[in-house]
This record gives structure tokens, C-alpha cells and sequence, in this order.
């Protein structure tokens, strides 16, 4: 089988193409988490739910990357080439699980007010331009072509405007009244 002729660089120009989807979604999970964190009040959970829905998103990114990326390795490996340096680099992978994570703890008081513990976890992009040069050296005639640049996403989005806007309108009010 002419592993340059197959599937496989198309594998790989997929998994470069949707890491660059992922980094931007990674960043929008932890800029959504950021933001709730400053802007939440107490009875409104809706800003979490905001960032549970990015959250859902890199999971899905992290998952159909390494999915592409495993279908390589399996025609790789079929044909008899060295993918071992890959396997090791999905292990490390594996060790983060669906890439990304979001714990959020109970309300609770402390001292004159309520407060929660937020963690999240966001797999790093680098394993996956790891993985994609492992199996370029695994298969080297093979050109894996470009994956497609995509538009510059916005630095700040609409929605964290907004948010801040509404913390700005609560602290005004805030100070008017008192």
C-alpha cells in the first residue's frame, strides 16, 4: 500500500486543520471561565453555563483530532512503519483525557461573601503538533498538505464585552446608591 496515495496525509492535513479550531476554542473555554469568575453574581450560574458549552466544544475538537490522528498511525502501522515515537506521544495524550476539564464547586460563604471554587484543565495543543510530526517521520514520502488558514478570530469577544459592561452598570448603581 503507497501510504502517499491513501488516506493518511489526509489524516494528518485533518488534524492540522482542527487544531487550529482547537486552540481557539481552548482559548475562548478559559477566557468564558476568566469571565465568570469576575463577572458571576451569586444567583446567576449562567455565565458557568456558558463556559461548560466552550468546554464541550474542545472536548469534541480534542476527541475527532486524535481520531484522525489514530487513523494515521493504524495505516502507519499496518504497513510496517515505526510508530512508536507517535504511541508514546498518544499515551502522554491520553493522560489528559478529553482535553479539557471544568470543575465547579458548591456556593459557600466566606467571610461577607459567597464564593466557589472554579478549576479547569486544557490539554496542550503542542501534543498534537507532536503527534503530527511523528507520523510525518514515520512516513516521510507522504506530503501532508496545508491545512487551510482560517479568518483571525476576534481577540475579545462580544460576549465578554457584555459581561463586563453589566459588571460596569452594577458597580455605577452600586455607588449611586450608596
Amino acid at each position: 500500500m503507497d501510504l502517499s496515495t491513501t488516506r493518511y496525509p489526509q489524516h494528518l492535513a485533518i488534524a492540522r486543520g482542527k487544531l487550529e479550531k482547537y486552540s481557539a476554542a481552548a482559548a475562548r473555554f478559559e477566557l468564558e471561565i476568566e469571565t465568570s469568575r469576575v463577572a458571576e453574581i451569586a444567583a446567576d450560574d449562567g455565565l458557568m453555563d456558558v463556559a461548560r458549552i466552550a468546554q464541550h466544544e474542545v472536548r469534541e475538537l480534542w476527541h475527532d483530532i486524535w481520531a484522525q490522528l489514530d487513523a494515521a498511525r493504524d495505516l502507519a502501522h499496518d504497513t510496517g512503519r515505526d510508530t512508536a515515537p507517535f504511541d508514546a506521544i498518544r499515551d502522554t495524550a491520553r493522560e489528559h483525557g478529553a482535553g479539557a476539564s471544568l470543575d465547579i464547586g458548591m456556593w459557600r460563604r466566606d467571610d461577607a461573601s459567597w464564593v466557589r471554587d472554579v478549576s479547569y484543565h486544557v490539554a496542550p495543543s503542542e501534543l498534537v503538533v507532536q503527534g503530527v510530526a511523528a507520523l510525518a517521520s514515520a512516513v516521510p514520502e507522504a506530503a501532508v498538505p496545508e491545512a487551510e488558514a482560517a479568518a483571525p478570530a476576534a481577540r475579545f469577544p462580544l460576549r465578554a464585552l457584555a459581561a463586563l459592561g453589566i459588571v460596569v452598570a452594577i458597580a455605577i448603581v452600586a455607588i449611586a446608591v450608596a
